[in-house]
Order: C-alpha cells, then sequence, then structure tokens
C-alpha cells in the first residue's frame, strides 16, 4: 500500500469509451475528405487523398493544384457537405468507364467540384488572398529581422545577424546561388529543405542520389549545380513571384458605330469595299513587278550582276570564254543544278575547276581560268548527288534554269533519258546520307 501512494499521478485519467461517429480527432498537417471520415496523415502533398476522391467517391476537385491551401479547402467542404448531397455542388458526368480504367456497359457517375460555384469560387479567392497575406507578412519580418544566426550549410561559420546577409554569403563563399534575397520568402523553410537534401547525399538540382558527400559536392561543383531548378515545381512556394491573386480576364468592351440613313445613302459599303481591294491588289502586283525588275543573277565566276539572263551568259562566253548554252546542250534539268552548283563551290573555294589548284584570291583564280581555259570541267567531277544542293541559299542562277528549259525542244531526243522514280529515289536516299555541314550557308 505504501508503494502505490507513494506513485504520483503525473495525467488524469479517463475512462476506455469509444468515441462517437464524426468525432475522430485529426491534426492540423492531416488531409481530410471531403464526403467521408477518411483521413490521410503524415502526407507532405495531395496524391493520396486526390486518389481517395477519385476511386471512392467518383470525385475530381478542377484544378487542385491551383488552390492556395487545399488542406483548408479540404476542411470547408467537409463542413459543408454535411447534411448535403453531393449533386448539390457538383457538376454531375456520365462515363462508361470506372475509376481503374475497365470498361463498362453502363454510365458511370462522376462529380467535378469547380469554381462553376459562386461559393467554390469565393472560396479559392479567400484562400489566395490569405495566403498572399501571409506571404507578404512574413517577407517583411524577414526583411526587417535582426536577430538572426545559423551555421552555415557548407563550412562552420555561423552567419548573422540576418537572413539576406546569410543568403549572400552562401553565393560569395560557396558559389550557391538561390536567387536575390530580396525575391525570397520563407527563408527559414527553404534553406531547412536544403540541408535535408544535403545530408541526405541529394543533389538540389537534378535530384540524383550519391553516395558521399564528397561526391556530392565533386558532382555539383562540375555540373554547375549549385542553384535552384526552376523547373522543380517544390521551390515555388519560396519565391515572392509565385504570390499572385489570379483574376479571371475581363472581356475587353469594343465600342460599336451607329450607322444613320444618310451613311446608306451616300454610299453603297459592298461597292466601296470591293473597289478597295481591287485598288490593294493593283497595288500589291506592281509591287511585285518592280521587285521583279531589280532582280539581278551573278556570274558564275566573278562578282558581275545583270538583269537579263541572256546578258548574263553571253557575259560568260565573252569575257570567260564559258558557253553555258553549248555545254549544257544534252545535259538534263538535274544535271545542269549540279553543274551551277559545283562551279559556285569551286569559286568559292578558290580552286580551280579542271586541275582542282587553291589560290589566294579570286582575281588569280580568274586570270589561271582564263590563260589555262580550265573552264570546262570532267562530267564526272559534278555529276554527284551532293551537288544537287546549291551553294547559295539565294542563287537567281538556278531559277532561271527551269525557263531556260522550256526554250528547249523537248521532241529531241538528245535532250537526255528521262529520270525513273525508281532512280528518283535512289537520289534522294544519297542526297540525305550527306552532311549539311559540307554546304554553305549566306
Amino acid at each position: 500500500m505504501e508503494k502505490i501512494a507513494n506513485q504520483t499521478i503525473l495525467q488524469p485519467l479517463t475512462l476506455d469509451r469509444q468515441l462517437p461517429e464524426g468525432a475522430r480527432q485529426h491534426k492540423d498537417d492531416d488531409w481530410m475528405c471531403i464526403l467521408c471520415e477518411h483521413i490521410e496523415k503524415n502526407e507532405k502533398d495531395s496524391k493520396k487523398i486526390l486518389q481517395h476522391l477519385y476511386f471512392t467517391h467518383h470525385l475530381i476537385i478542377s484544378d487542385a493544384n491551383d488552390i492556395a491551401d487545399l488542406k483548408e479547402y479540404l476542411k470547408f467542404w467537409n463542413k459543408e457537405y454535411k447534411g448535403h448531397k453531393i449533386e448539390e455542388y457538383c457538376t454531375t458526368m456520365l462515363w462508361k468507364q470506372k475509376p481503374d480504367g475497365t470498361k463498362t456497359e453502363e454510365d458511370e457517375k462522376y462529380y467535378l467540384l469547380s469554381d462553376i460555384v459562386p461559393k467554390d469560387k469565393e472560396l479559392r479567392l479567400n484562400l489566395q488572398k490569405k495566403q498572399v497575406e501571409i506571404a507578404l507578412s512574413r517577407h517583411q519580418f524577414e526583411r526587417s529581422d535582426k536577430n538572426y544566426n545559423r551555421g552555415c550549410l557548407y563550412c562552420r561559420s555561423v552567419i548573422d545577424p540576418t537572413r539576406y546577409s546569410y543568403i549572400e554569403h552562401l553565393y560569395s563563399k560557396h558559389f550557391l546561388h538561390l536567387g536575390k534575397p530580396e525575391n525570397l520568402v520563407f527563408i527559414d523553410d527553404l534553406i531547412d529543405f536544403l540541408e535535408e537534401k544535403l545530408s541526405n547525399l541529394v543533389c538540389i538540382y537534378c535530384e540524383k542520389i550519391f553516395k558521399d558527400r564528397a561526391t556530392l559536392k565533386e558532382h555539383m561543383r562540375k555540373k554547375g549545380h549549385k542553384k535552384i531548378n526552376p523547373e522543380n515545381e517544390a521551390y515555388d512556394r519560396f519565391f515572392m513571384v509565385n504570390y499572385k491573386i489570379k483574376e479571371p480576364p475581363v472581356k475587353q468592351q469594343y465600342p460599336q458605330k451607329s450607322y444613320t440613313p444618310r451613311d446608306f445613302q451616300e454610299s453603297n459599303p459592298v461597292e466601296d469595299d470591293d473597289k478597295e481591294i481591287f485598288e490593294n491588289e493593283d497595288s500589291e502586283w506592281s509591287e511585285w513587278s518592280e521587285q521583279d525588275k531589280e532582280i539581278l543573277t551573278t556570274c558564275l565566276f566573278c562578282v558581275h550582276k545583270d538583269k537579263d539572263f541572256n546578258e548574263l551568259l553571253g557575259h560568260m562566253k565573252l569575257i570567260h570564254n564559258f558557253n553555258f548554252e553549248e555545254i549544257t546542250i544534252n545535259f538534263n534539268f538535274y544535271k545542269k543544278v549540279k553543274l551551277v552548283n559545283y562551279i559556285r563551290r569551286k569559286v568559292h573555294l578558290k580552286q580551280c575547276l579542271a586541275c582542282d589548284e587553291n589560290f589566294e584570291n579570286a582575281e588569280i583564280l580568274l586570270t589561271h581560268l582564263s590563260h589555262e581555259n580550265h573552264t570546262r570541267c570532267d562530267i564526272k567531277s559534278f555529276d554527284k548527288p551532293e551537288f544537287f544542293f546549291p551553294t547559295f541559299e539565294d542563287d537567281n542562277f538556278l531559277c532561271h534554269l527551269d525557263n531556260f528549259d522550256e526554250n528547249d525542244d523537248m521532241s529531241d531526243d538528245s535532250f537526255g533519258a528521262v529520270i525513273s522514280e525508281d532512280r528518283l529515289l535512289s537520289i534522294n536516299e544519297d542526297a540525305e546520307m550527306l552532311s549539311r555541314e559540307k554546304f554553305i550557308d549566306i
């Protein structure tokens, strides 16, 4: 008896009894179901509670990730739904499929809770405003608090007296870039979050896990991962820019023009519109014709340009002893294209067409071509798939080859063999195998 008497009672005793339905105790950090007493405890995100709502109650919360405080949102609707049917606040949808994806013959009912309901819209807006107020209040405190001190994540230094000086220390001494201090909020939680990752040997940028701290530090240094990943949504709550009140867009009202009977008497809108359209078309065509007159074609060997293609051919025949019409008389269109591209490439590289000799500049090359009569080249040199591609993107000489061919006698057997579809396919395959790096872009 003395032993029992000496024992002290540390807390009041209660009789064992069962709690009534609806009186389950829960913490503020728990996720509550809207329609039943189910609770998800110790969960960092809303994934499990949203899965419960969908699989158990066929309920979908619209834009759940955009709700400022989903826990408070669930608590509100948990109280609001007591004594009410689910259809009173939700949109009903029929779908011949179960939540697990199994097809059904009969329609399954699903429910959508969204801000179409005025009460839901007001709740979301109020939660958003409350979240912004909390963030602004915390941001102001972190800017003015002069009693802060904490050990560095990397070294043994203790930094004080402000959180901003702590962020500056991480950047200046250890090159850990978390952003500008004035743009951050909930800095204590951010440092705790980073400290937990580093303690678990997890890279704060790519989330990879390493075997020891030295390997982790070397990885973050070499890969440039001493920073926050902007694509990681887990860091969004630490930046002030993400605390904005999202309001629905306002439709712009356009003033309506009023017409009087006199407006219709003076002019016919349809005729005026047609007249304006034709005037615009005429002006556009005139601009095009003026632009066509200004298109110049460059000689294959020098910088001489001419508007008339025939005049240009005469220039090459007279100055460079290169008779394009005579040389290509038995060429089909494709061989002409390859010949032009071949000459363009050789002249650009300052190489002789016949002997492949290199020269310092274009003038010496032209002198060599003229003296040695090396403007003609062997067909084997240019009859290759790689010369299907133009050397210069804006080579107008190639555009005249179509018109040049139209003047030829199509019935002449010497025009050249017709390329079959199989041959064209083979040419295309060979052309695709070539590297674009071999060709010059202007």
